[in-house]
């Protein structure tokens, strides 16, 4: 998940063009939904895969592309 997302927002640090930033949001939402779907029928909406979630998405989204930059 957050490979996946961190490649999203990788995508929109490294344009300005606003179709790519779009596509890259487009992407993180269908992870979302993906990820909900698979939570909610896999485990239940289990209290600990639905934080561990979370904190994926929290990581990649404040993360920012900032790794990429300092690397």
């Amino acid at each position: 998940m957050i490979k996946e997302g961190t490649q999203a927002m990788k995508d929109t640090s490294e344009s300005s063009d606003k179709s790519a930033i779009i596509a890259a949001v487009k992407k993180v939402i269908a992870l979302k939904e993906l990820t909900d779907n698979v939570l909610s029928i896999s485990f239940n909406s289990n209290a600990s895969f639905t934080l561990a979630q979370r904190v994926a998405f929290e990581t990649f989204l404040n993360n920012n592309g900032k790794q990429n930059r300092s690397a």
